[in-house]
């Protein structure tokens, strides 16, 4: 133990006095190698700014700006409110009504589904702004510098290497480094001062991995997964704001039926305050006046029944939106906003023009379609693995000079050492290609399993769509039919009231009419919300509903090749 502190304090007492000799050269290069470190680094702020820049910028080159500005529907932080959302839902608020295009709105900017497909959309562009960054130069510098002792020889100084690296779309890798070094040796037998020493070279293969579509095979996938994010992103949209419309009609269902349960009390009452008036000059038996009186309470029943269901209801619709629970809050009852944009020409006139549009259209058929493409390619790149490996390499090494010191070197103490080039083949014949072969194979079932897949989603749009549009034409007819029984209905009651007047008809025959009236009230009410449910389903279905940033629907015919083509 003794032996070692001696050791040290030697060694300490040798660094110390060779610091005296040497402490100006010595103490700037460490100065310099700390402020190089501590220069170096990025800002955390600053790296999100420039990662949001650069994946808005790849989101941006495919996204139609039509429907919005991407990047502000990407742009999510969890902790607070949207402002917009903030604004929106004080107007609610102060109003006490949501109609469907702000529940619509108000769902896009706050739901916690909504964000998370905006999450997922911006990984799948960082996930090509990965890739994209794999084929750009990349620069390193660094730097060592300290204290060495070996024996009795001891070196002080520190050196500094920059260079880079690429890979290009040839397939060729690209190397520099240059390297710049002080030695300062306190004791034994070296030279000191400056060296500096450069060397680059480029590997291009010839066969194997040699083909531009090889190299840029990981950037060409990438790409194309960033537009079916895309695509998965619009399509759910459509999703999004369809669910969240035919919530709103549920809703609206609901309150139809409490308003025409709070009606149909009313009118019962009024009924029985007349049937009363009857029963006391004698017109009217005690017994039909106790069927009048049940009604009323059975209909008083109902609405309770009614009112807390519609409750219960609007309680789950503020879930959804994330609208807090204490708010005052009733539905906005409307017609649907959809029919107004039924008489566009681009409506397709019948179910076989509605299937061949939606074949056209669908964004989902587009990417299972550019999928098989993806793994026709996969077998050009299995098969390209099976080629001899034959590549050129070139290097070069200038020349390096080595100083013996700082000061007063005079040009006879340079030792200047050769020039150095090198070209040389290196090859591979790929003997042993057996696991490639089953990489091979494993691509061309990969291919035949996404044609299968392909033509299976091109008929299960093909059926939905027959269903979509049977759906539609059903749920119209039915509206039309209950449109139609609702008026009749109340001509029935109004009739059969006053013809209880002039005893022409019974008290029961009245009790019925005011009860079909109100089954044929609530049936008009789900027709109206069916319908203009199957009409969402069949715009979105057939790729014809295009939802704005804020929430406001657009019948179009789209294109493939605009917003959302591939680039690969």
């Amino acid at each position: 133990m003794g032996l070692i502190v001696r050791e040290y304090e030697r060694m300490a007492i040798l660094f110390k006095k060779s610091c005296c000799r040497h402490s100006i050269p010595i103490i700037l290069l460490v100065m310099g190698c700390l402020l190089v470190l501590a220069g170096c680094g990025v800002d955390p702020i600053r790296a999100e700014r420039q990662t949001d820049q650069r994946v808005h910028q790849i989101l941006d080159s495919n996204w139609d700006p039509d429907l919005g500005n991407l990047a502000k529907l990407t742009q999510t932080d969890p902790n607070e409110m949207d402002p917009e959302a903030v604004v929106l839902l004080e107007t609610i608020r102060q109003a006490g009504t949501i109609n469907l295009e702000q529940a619509i709105q108000l769902g896009m900017l706050n739901s916690h589904d909504y964000r998370t497909a905006c999450e997922q959309l911006y990984l799948a562009g960082l996930n090509q702004a990965d890739v994209q960054h794999f084929y750009t130069l990349h620069p390193f510098a660094g730097g060592i510098a300290g204290y060495h002792k070996e024996g009795s020889d001891e070196i002080a100084g520190g050196q500094a290497t920059a260079g880079f690296n690429q890979l290009l779309s040839t397939g060729a890798t690209l190397s520099s480094n240059f390297t710049l070094g002080y030695f300062d040796i306190l004791t034994g037998d070296f030279r000191s001062g400056l060296t500096s020493i450069f060397h680059a070279s480029v590997t291009q293969p010839l066969l194997r991995g040699g083909s531009r579509k090889v190299v840029m095979e990981p950037l060409t996938q990438a790409q194309r997964d960033t537009v079916y994010a895309l695509r998965d992103f619009i399509r759910f949209r459509k999703s999004f704001c369809v669910s969240t419309a035919t919530d709103y009609w549920q809703l609206a269902q609901l309150a139809w039926q409490a308003q025409n349960a709070r009606a149909n009390y009313e009118q019962l009452q009024r009924i029985y305050r007349s049937m009363l008036d009857l029963s006391q000059v004698g017109r009217l038996s005690r017994y039909e006046l106790e069927q009048a009186s049940q009604d009323v309470i059975k209909a008083e029943t109902l609405l309770i029944g009614t009112i807390n269901e519609y409750d219960n209801a609007l309680d789950q619709f503020k879930v959804r939106l994330l609208i807090p629970q204490e708010t005052e809050l009733r539905i906005e009852l409307q017609a649907p906003f959809i029919r107004a944009l039924a008489s566009n020409p681009s409506w397709p006139t019948d179910e076989k023009a509605a299937v061949e549009l939606a074949l056209q259209q669908r964004l989902d058929l587009a990417s299972s379609e550019d999928r098989v493409d993806d793994a026709r390619r996969q077998v050009e790149i299995a098969a390209d693995a099976l080629k001899a490996d034959l590549a050129i390499t070139g290097r070069l090494e200038p020349a390096r000079h080595q100083n013996r010191a700082i000061l007063d070197t005079d040009s006879s103490e340079i030792d200047p050492a050769q020039d150095r080039y090198e070209l040389s083949l290196r090859s591979d014949l790929g003997l042993d290609r057996t696991w490639e072969s089953h990489d091979y194979k494993r691509t061309i079932i990969a291919l035949s399993q996404a044609e299968r897949q392909d033509q299976l989603l091109r008929e299960a749009i093909s059926a939905g769509i027959r269903q979509a549009w049977r759906d539609m034409q059903e749920a119209r007819e039915r509206y039309e039919l209950q449109k139609q029984a609702q008026t009749l209905a109340n001509k029935r009651l109004e009739n059969t009231s006053l013809l209880l007047q002039y005893r022409r008809a019974s008290t029961r025959d009245v009790l019925d009419a005011q009860k079909d009236y109100l089954q044929a009230q609530n049936a008009y009410a789900a027709a109206l919300a069916d319908y203009a449910t199957a009409e969402l389903n069949f715009l979105r279905d057939t790729e014809l509903l295009w939802i704005h940033a804020d929430g406001e629907p657009e019948i179009r015919v789209g294109s493939r090749e605009n917003p959302l083509s591939n680039q690969g």
